[in-house]
């Protein structure tokens, strides 16, 4: 009689696969060292029956995760993290995307380049006054939100997953926003417990002279925590490039400053 097969469930079948990952790895280490190269998982990964696209795919994923920033701070871990993240499987190469990438955060969220790498592009907010009030202006007049305007920094990380796929990771760092209002919130709560030591000074009743040292601090807490909001903006603006990528939608759309120096170029006069 032939004994029955055994089913392995999605989590079983992760487990199994990372102690023969383990396995494989030790057998290898006097050869190859410590850990299976891409061409090595991807066959470990044929023999037990996973696509190699869907394999690489989960191995670009994990690359884009190991380079995370990451906020570990005391004040992420009272109020929340200032580092929002989003990453997607999208048509294209590497560069083609890098590329769209670039031009889309150069003129519609008026960030200028600060380091480039092979797989990895990093931006900061322009600070001149062409941008500023170009943001200024699309924000009066056509209610558009630049949420990156007060990033440390906005990175993309592409990796390849195919010939005509790559998994794309972005990620914003807007730790300036969060200190802006942790710092409005301790202002207000020091406000207050300043205002608490005058009553008490002046002969109030303990009871009520101290209301403000308690109202107060609480008050700061609620401004504080107020940073979320504009963080989940920028958590929804990287969402939705995410989309726009994916539908092939990040044409290149002249900015304001670009209208502006077209609208200037009639006025220029030749020299001589």
């Amino acid at each position: 009689m032939t004994p029955p097969q055994v089913k392995f469930d999605r989590g079983a079948l992760e487990r199994v696969l990372a102690r023969a990952a383990e396995l494989q790895a030790a057998q290898q280490a006097g050869d190859t060292g410590e850990g299976l190269t891409e061409t090595q998982l991807v066959e470990l990964g044929r023999e037990v029956g996973l696509d190699a696209v869907t394999l690489r795919q989960a191995m670009a994923e994990e690359q884009s995760r190991a380079i995370a920033p990451q906020d570990r701070s005391l004040t992420s871990r009272l109020l929340g993290s200032a580092t929002v993240s989003a990453e997607r499987t999208v048509p294209g190469t590497s560069a083609e995307v890098l590329d769209a990438l670039d031009g889309w955060m150069r003129r519609q969220e008026y960030l200028q380049l600060k380091r480039r790498f092979p797989s990895r592009l990093a931006w900061e907010p322009q600070r001149d006054v062409a941008a500023s009030l170009a943001r200024t202006v699309e924000r009066t007049f056509g209610g558009k939100e630049h949420a990156f305007s007060r990033a440390v920094e906005v990175s993309a990380f592409a990796t390849s997953v195919d010939a005509t796929h790559v998994h794309v990771r972005l990620d914003a760092d807007l730790s300036p926003v969060r200190t802006g209002y942790v710092g409005g919130g301790v202002a207000l709560g020091l406000t207050f417990v300043a205002a608490a030591g005058v009553l008490l000074a002046l002969g109030v009743m303990p009871v009520v002279a101290a209301l403000p040292a308690v109202v107060g601090p609480l008050g700061g807490i609620g401004i504080a925590r107020m940073f979320r909001s504009p963080v989940a903006r920028a958590q929804l603006a990287l969402d939705q490039l995410l989309d726009r990528l994916e539908n092939g939608e990040l044409k290149r759309r002249g900015s304001l400053i670009d209208a502006l120096k077209q609208a200037a170029l009639p006025l220029e006069r030749p020299r001589g």
